[in-house]
């Protein structure tokens, strides 16, 4: 099997879930490597408000799980809080 990536551009993609842009953590290291094309999903209570967690997941998180799948190669949860996840998102994880 080989190595997943975006057909049209070759990078990796990730879906980082949780603490994004917080220090220390990984993504600010990982948004700078040219071959991984990250998205960053805010997902944590230690950081942001629930209304900005809801945004954010409305905004980025996948709606089935086809779309999670096909569109993402990769699943990054830092810190995420487990009770803002649907129990079938929870399963797709």
């Amino acid at each position: 099997m080989s190595p997943r990536k975006d057909p049209a551009s070759g990078k990796v993609r990730v879906l980082h879930i949780g603490e994004p842009v917080g220090e220390p953590g990984p993504y600010r290291f990982m948004e700078q490597d040219p071959f991984l094309s990250m998205t960053p999903v805010q997902a944590t209570t230690a950081w942001y408000g629930i209304e900005v967690i809801r945004r954010s997941l409305r905004m980025y998180l996948p709606r089935s799980y086809w779309d999670l799948v096909s569109r993402q190669d990769v699943i990054i949860l830092s810190d995420a809080n487990r009770g803002l996840f649907s129990p079938i998102m929870l399963k797709w994880f």
